[in-house]
C-alpha cells in the first residue's frame, strides 16, 4: 500500500528452482481487493490470475490472495484488515500440501466466516 516491497519471490525458467527473497515477508502477498465481502486465496499469483481469466465475470467485486505457497501469514493479514469478509474461498493445489493447509487454514479462520474448498478439476 505505501509502494514498498515487502515480499518477493523468484522462479527458475530451466528447473524447479524456486525461492522467496531473503528478508521477504509472507503477511505482505500479491493480491487483489474487491469491494465485496467474499476472498479467494491461491498458492501462487498465476492460481489467482489463471483464476481470474477462467471466471472473468465481475471478478472486481471479489477480493483475491496469493499465499506465497501454503503460509497463513497472508490469510491472517488480509482477515484482520477485512472484517467485513464473509466468505473465503481455499482454492490450494489438490496434492498433499494444499489439502492439509487447507484443513489447517480453515481451522484458523473465525467460524462466522464461511470457509469453502474449490478443489482444481
Amino acid at each position: 500500500r505505501s509502494g514498498t516491497p515487502r515480499y518477493a519471490h523468484v522462479r527458475g525458467t530451466a528447473g524447479p528452482f524456486r525461492q522467496d527473497i531473503v528478508g521477504s515477508d509472507k503477511s505482505y502477498p500479491f493480491r487483489y481487493e474487491g469491494n465485496g465481502n467474499q476472498l479467494f486465496a491461491f498458492e501462487s499469483p498465476i492460481d489467482l490470475l489463471s483464476f481470474i481469466c477462467l471466471y472473468p465475470q465481475d471478478w472486481q467485486t471479489r477480493s483475491y490472495l496469493a499465499l506465497g505457497g501454503v503460509s497463513g501469514k497472508a490469510l491472517d493479514r488480509f482477515l484482520s484488515e477485512r472484517k467485513d469478509t464473509r466468505k473465503v474461498f481455499l482454492c490450494l493445489d489438490s496434492d498433499t500440501a494444499g489439502s492439509e493447509a487447507c484443513f489447517r487454514l480453515a481451522q484458523d479462520i473465525p467460524s462466522e466466516i464461511a470457509v469453502i474448498r474449490l478443489v482444481p478439476a
